[in-house]
């Protein structure tokens, strides 16, 4: 089932023409997979970011003028799994015209902050010049193109479905994030001791 949630739409055409030509019958799997990919979300996946903020009743607070409030909202992994098993890497950056030949990178902080009375928290980013290494580019690399240029944040924040992530930045910004998941023993591997 999971491979026909992910197949291309040439391969299942495909298999609705393959299928009742080989004499086996499929219909049954192939309906269950039809039914499963175009089959709804449940509601509150669906729902607009804003609303489901909304929907919260926490007193977040507006975005200052010159700010943008970026909100994520995770999917359920289970409780003991997204406290032992994920987390978060928050990439705020802008795009800015950069050569390929350099690393740059945005500087800046992250502050965690609280709304008082609810425990709640958010972040407020605060973003500075790029620094970049100052190696002479040649040839293509010299070119100037617009990328991504990250700040980096050496934190990996907790996973919680139950809350949403809401960060503020400033307006010529944009906020990507990446989940990191923990495989094999989740028990973790001894250290040697010395």
């Amino acid at each position: 089932m999971s491979l026909m949630r992910r197949a291309p739409p040439l391969l299942i055409t495909l298999l609705c023409i393959a299928l009742p030509t080989s004499g086996l019958n499929f219909s049954k799997h192939i309906q269950n997979a039809f039914a499963s990919l175009f089959s709804r979300r449940p509601k509150e996946t669906m729902a607009d970011p804003a609303q489901r903020l909304k929907d919260l009743k926490a007193p977040y607070p507006e975005p200052r003028p010159d700010q943008r409030r970026y909100v994520i909202f995770l999917e359920p992994k289970g409780d003991q799994e997204e406290l032992d098993n994920y987390k978060v890497e928050l990439m705020p950056g802008r795009v800015e015209s950069v050569d390929g030949a350099n690393h740059h990178r945005v500087g800046g902080n992250v502050e965690e902050k609280t709304i008082e009375g609810w425990g709640y928290n958010y972040y407020e980013v605060t973003m500075f010049a790029t620094a970049s290494t100052l190696m002479m580019p040649l040839g293509a690399a010299a070119e100037l193109q617009p990328r991504f240029v990250r700040m980096y944040v050496d934190q990996l924040y907790r996973y919680n479905s139950k809350l949403p992530i809401v960060v503020y930045m400033p307006k010529n910004s944009e906020l990507r994030y990446r989940i990191w998941t923990a495989t094999g023993a989740s028990e973790g591997v001894p250290a040697p001791e010395l």
